[in-house]
């Protein structure tokens, strides 16, 4: 290397200029509108659109667990 090609850039200043690429890159995907949409027709695609919705199964109770609010118990004293 001679002295005409210019100092080089210091190693803290790399680091930096490749973590600032590397945010950037890793935010070129946000802030799109709207659902993720696959490539390809939509009659082809074979995967939901949305997460699933199943029912919550009940939680059992132990003892001395108190009723659901609907059960017509009193609610408990407030401290």
């Amino acid at each position: 290397m001679s002295a005409a090609d210019g100092p080089r850039p210091s190693l803290p200043r790399r680091a930096a200029a490749l973590l600032a690429l590397a945010g950037v890159a890793s935010l070129a995907g946000c802030g799109r509108a709207g659902p993720p949409r696959p490539p390809g027709p939509p009659e082809r695609v074979i995967f939901p659109r949305a997460y699933p919705n199943y029912p919550r199964q009940p939680v059992p109770q132990g003892p001395g667990a108190r009723p659901p609010s609907s059960s017509g118990a009193p609610p408990p004293p407030m401290l």
